[in-house]
C-alpha cells in the first residue's frame, strides 16, 4: 500500500514552501525589503498549489467528478483572487510598495490637540 501523500508530493512541497515564506514574513515584519520579498514569494507559491494539484491528480479516477471542482473553487475565493491579482501587478507592472504611517498626540474630541 502506498502513502496517499505520494500522489500529491509536489503540491505538498509547494504548500510547505508557503509555510516557510509566512514565517519569513513574520520574522521580517519590521524590515520592508525582506518582508516584501517574502510576501511576493508566498503569493507565488500559493498561486501554484492548485495548478500543481491539477497536474498531479489529472489521472486520478475521482479527478473530474470531485477533485477538479474543489481545486477550481479556489479561484472564487476572494482573498486568493485578490492576492493573485496583486502579484500579477507586482510582477508585470510595478513593485509592491509598503508604507507605514503613525502619529502621536493627544486628542480632544475628534481632532488632535498636540
Amino acid at each position: 500500500m502506498t502513502c496517499a501523500h505520494s500522489q500529491v508530493a509536489a503540491a505538498l512541497d509547494r504548500w510547505s514552501e508557503c509555510h516557510w515564506h509566512i514565517h519569513q514574513m513574520e520574522a521580517n515584519y519590521h524590515e520592508p525589503e525582506p518582508f516584501r520579498y517574502s510576501l511576493n514569494s508566498f503569493i507565488r507559491a500559493l498561486k501554484e498549489v492548485p495548478q500543481i494539484l491539477k497536474m498531479e491528480l489529472q489521472n486520478h479516477p475521482l479527478y473530474v467528478p470531485a477533485l477538479k471542482p474543489a481545486i477550481d473553487a479556489t479561484r472564487s475565493n476572494e482573498l486568493l483572487k485578490k492576492l493573485s491579482t496583486q502579484r500579477d501587478f507586482i510582477v508585470h507592472q510595478g513593485m509592491l510598495d509598503l508604507a507605514s504611517k503613525g502619529q502621536i498626540g493627544t486628542t480632544e474630541g475628534r481632532g488632535f490637540k498636540i
